[in-house]
């Protein structure tokens, strides 16, 4: 299958497109109160209602899952892997550039928002402005990345990879809604910005659902 510059910019503006207008549609629910936003309070509350010291304690260790200092050593751990079995500098473009710039894009939308924390026990800490969940779009962007480079290695079972990363960017969401430092919709959207930024990318570089193996020259990426 051929796949030329004039569709990946047509699939790379499509994913854009819908991640603004969900974004858009969540940042309605939160100004009308309605959506998604109805269930923003009484999730925030339920979280430091039912906390206890062992629960506290594994939701702050999965909300690791979504931090730097796991995800900087995991994803140059990937990066040097993958060079050394395909030499393939797209790879670490692709890594490098959905971890860096999934930051930027989040943290510039942070401040464009600038909305309050949730009002309640914050059981991690926890600093500037609540939307989107930086963690989430972290969680989200770099484990898919990850698991899209990862499946090159795995053949038939990549899939799997694929399915728990976005199982890990879900329940990293969660806790940081448990833990009392984000509204639901604050990690839904961080979600989206995730997950799209990483396809965004992965269709400029040519990342296909089978790993890295797509031919690009000037013209046309081949997808087997």
């Amino acid at each position: 299958m051929i796949v030329d510059g004039r569709t990946r910019g047509a699939l790379g503006c499509a994913v854009v497109v819908v991640a603004v207008v969900l974004i858009g549609w969540l940042l309605w629910s939160v100004d009308s109160g309605r959506g998604l936003a109805r269930w923003d309070q009484g999730l925030a509350d339920w979280g430091s209602a039912h906390a206890t010291e062992r629960s506290t304690d594994f939701w702050r260790a999965v909300t690791q899952l979504g931090s730097a200092y796991v995800l900087v050593p995991v994803m140059s751990i990937v990066a040097v892997v993958d060079w050394r079995r395909c030499r393939d500098v797209r790879t670490i473009v692709f890594l490098a550039v959905v971890g860096i710039g999934g930051t930027l894009v989040n943290n510039l939308t942070k401040l464009l928002v600038d909305r309050d924390r949730p009002p309640v026990v914050h059981l991690v800490d926890a600093a500037g402005s609540s939307f989107p969940s930086g963690h989430s779009t972290a969680a989200a962007s770099c484990w898919l990345a990850i698991a899209l480079v990862a499946r090159r290695w795995s053949g038939r079972h990549g899939w799997i990879m694929i399915v728990a990363a976005i199982v890990v960017g879900c329940t990293v969401a969660l806790s940081r809604t448990i833990l009392g430092v984000h509204w639901l919709t604050d990690v839904v959207a961080g979600l989206i910005v995730g997950w799209s930024w990483c396809l965004l990318w992965a269709i400029v570089l040519g990342i296909t659902p089978k790993g890295l193996e797509a031919r690009t020259d000037a013209h046309s990426i081949a997808w087997p």
